[in-house]
C-alpha cells in the first residue's frame, strides 16, 4: 500500500508525551480538560487550539524581553495534526468562538464612529469642491490636507479564515498589521508546502516578518504604500491527516514557514470514545470567554521583563537548545526550527503570564518552567512531524540503509558470471512476443543524428524494413485524393 501510516511512539521512534495540562493556569487547564472530555478528543488538540485563540486575543499588544536586545512578541504559530473528524472541526469551531464574538461586538460598536466618519468625509469633500470652483487656493490645499490626514477608519478584524478573498497585504493595511489566521487544510497546501512561485514566497515573507515582528512597508494596489510598524500575525490552525499526506507526495524543496510552527500530533482515540459524554458547563466556558475578554482589552504597547531566578532559569534552557542544535543532536535536520524554539518559549511564558497577572509585573521563575514544559512538549511531536512531512526523496536519500543497498546491487561491483556451456547455441537469440495487454513499441525508422539502428535479421520470403519517410507532398494528402494543386 502506498498510503502513509498516521505516526505513532513506536512507528517514529520518538517518545511523543501528552500534553502538560497542569502547566496552564487553572481556568484555562478547566476549560481544555472539560473541552476534551465533553468531545471524546486528545487533550492535545484543545490545548494547542487554545493557545493560539489566547495569543490572537493578544493581538501583537504584548513583547517579552530576556534580556537587552533579545525580546520576542506574544504571538504564536501553532498548528495541531486531526483525523478529520467532524468532532475535532466542531471543537475547533467552539474554542475560538468567545473571540469571533468579541469581535462582533468590536464592529457593532465601531458602526457608529464609522457612520461619523463617513459624514464628516462627504461634508468635506463637498467643501473641497466648492473651494476649488471659488480658486480659493490656500484653503482648498489646508483642506486637502486635512482629508488625506484623517481617512475613514477601516472595520475592526482581528480572524482572517481561509473562505476570506481579501489578500493578506490588504489586510494588513488596514488593521495596522495585526491579524489572526485560523486555518484547516489549506494551511498545509499555502504555508507548509514548498513553492518556487514568486507570489507564494513574497506571502511567505510576509508571514515570516508577522510572525518576527518587523516593520515593513505594504505596496498596495494605484501606487499607494503603507508603512506597518511591529506586525504581528498569529496562526491557528487544524491539519487534517490527508492533508499530511499531500505534503509528503510533493517533492518541492523546502516546506513554506513550517520552522515558525508549533506542532501537535497526537494519538488518535478514534475506537475508544465514549458515546454518551457529559457537556461542559457554562461555568466553565465563562470563564474562558472572560480570559479572552482580559487579555484583549490590554492597552498600549507592553513590555514584560523576567526575574534574575527567571532569567537565569531561560538562560540554562537556551543552553540546552543550542546543544540540541550540534551536528550528532536531535535537532541537526531542523536548524531553522530549532533556532526558533527559545524565542517560541518567551512567547508561551508571555502567553501565561497575561492569563494570571497584569503586564506590568514582572514574569517569575514558575512561569518560565511552565513554559519550558510546554515547549518540550512541542519539541518531540514537532520533531516526529516534520520528519513525516519530508518527501519520499529526502527520507531515503543519503540514509546509511540506502547506502548500502545501493552499494550491494550496483552492477559495477558485482563481477561478470561466466554462461555456463550448456547455455551456449549458435541459434539467433528469440525476439520478445509483446504481450496482448501492453501496446508494442515500434522501432523508429529514421535515426537520430549519430545513433545506429539495429534491426532484427529478416526471415526468407520478408520484405526487409523500408527506411526513411514517404515525400512530404504526400503525407496528409494521400494520392488520389482529389485536391487540386493552386
Amino acid at each position: 500500500m502506498n498510503r502513509l501510516e498516521y505516526p505513532t511512539s513506536a512507528a517514529t521512534g520518538h517518545l511523543l508525551p501528552s500534553f502538560p495540562a497542569t502547566a496552564l493556569p487553572p481556568a484555562l487547564r478547566r476549560y481544555v480538560e472539560g473541552e476534551s472530555a465533553a468531545s471524546q478528543t486528545p487533550l492535545d488538540l484543545a490545548a494547542t487550539w487554545a493557545l493560539g485563540v489566547c495569543s490572537a486575543a493578544i493581538r501583537g499588544k504584548v513583547h517579552i524581553e530576556a534580556r537587552a536586545g533579545f525580546s520576542q512578541p506574544a504571538n504564536l504559530f501553532v498548528a495541531a495534526i486531526t483525523s478529520g473528524t467532524d468532532r475535532e472541526a466542531s471543537l475547533f469551531t467552539r474554542i475560538r468562538r468567545p473571540l469571533e464574538m468579541l469581535e462582533v461586538g468590536r464592529i457593532k460598536a465601531a458602526r457608529r464612529v464609522q457612520a461619523e466618519e463617513e459624514s464628516r468625509l462627504r461634508q468635506a469633500h463637498l467643501r473641497l469642491k466648492q473651494l476649488e470652483r471659488e480658486f480659493s487656493r490656500p484653503q482648498a490645499f489646508k483642506l486637502a490636507q486635512e482629508i488625506a490626514d484623517n481617512p475613514l477608519p477601516p472595520v475592526p478584524r482581528t480572524i482572517l479564515d481561509d473562505g476570506t478573498t481579501v489578500k493578506l497585504d490588504q489586510v494588513l493595511a488596514n488593521q495596522q498589521g495585526r491579524i489572526a489566521r485560523f486555518s484547516g487544510e489549506v494551511a498545509a497546501r499555502e504555508l507548509l508546502s514548498g513553492t518556487t512561485a514568486r507570489t507564494h514566497l513574497a506571502r511567505h515573507e510576509l508571514y515570516r516578518k508577522g510572525f518576527r515582528g518587523e516593520s515593513m512597508i505594504v505596496d498596495l494596489r494605484g501606487g499607494a504604500r503603507v508603512p506597518l510598524q511591529q506586525t504581528a500575525i498569529t496562526c491557528t490552525c487544524a491539519i487534517p491527516w490527508r492533508a499530511i499526506e499531500a505534503i509528503h507526495k510533493r517533492r518541492h524543496q523546502g516546506r513554506g514557514v513550517a520552522d515558525c510552527f508549533l506542532f501537535a500530533m497526537p494519538e488518535s482515540n478514534l475506537g475508544h470514545r465514549q458515546l454518551a459524554s457529559a457537556p461542559l458547563a457554562e461555568e466553565i466556558t465563562d470563564q474562558y470567554a472572560q480570559l479572552l475578554e482580559k487579555l484583549e482589552a490590554i492597552e498600549g504597547q507592553a513590555t514584560l521583563r523576567l526575574t534574575d531566578e527567571a532569567r537565569q532559569r531561560f538562560e540554562t534552557w537556551e543552553a540546552e537548545v543550542e546543544m540540541m542544535l550540534a551536528p550528532d543532536g536531535p535537532l541537526a535536520a531542523l536548524p531553522a526550527w530549532g533556532d526558533n524554539l527559545s524565542g517560541n518559549t518567551l512567547r508561551i511564558a508571555a502567553l501565561l503570564h497575561c492569563l494570571e497577572n497584569s503586564p506590568e509585573a514582572q514574569v517569575t521563575r514558575g512561569t518560565i518552567e511552565a513554559a519550558i514544559s510546554i515547549a518540550r512538549y512541542y519539541l518531540s511531536h514537532s520533531i516526529a512531524a516534520l520528519e513525516v512531512m519530508q518527501s519520499p526523496e529526502t527520507q531515503t536519500q543519503g540514509t546509511p540503509q540506502s547506502q548500502a543497498s545501493s552499494t550491494e546491487t550496483s552492477p559495477q561491483d558485482t563481477p561478470p558470471q561466466p554462461v555456463p556451456p550448456a547455455t551456449i547455441s549458435d541459434a539467433p537469440p528469440a525476439l520478445p512476443q509483446a504481450s496482448p495487454s501492453s501496446p508494442q513499441r515500434l522501432t523508429p525508422r529514421t535515426p537520430l543524428p549519430g545513433q545506429q539502428l539495429d534491426f532484427p535479421a529478416a526471415s526468407s520470403g520478408a520484405d526487409p524494413p523500408r527506411p526513411g519517410r514517404p515525400p512530404r507532398k504526400f503525407r496528409g494528402h494521400p494520392i488520389g485524393s482529389g485536391r487540386k494543386k493552386r
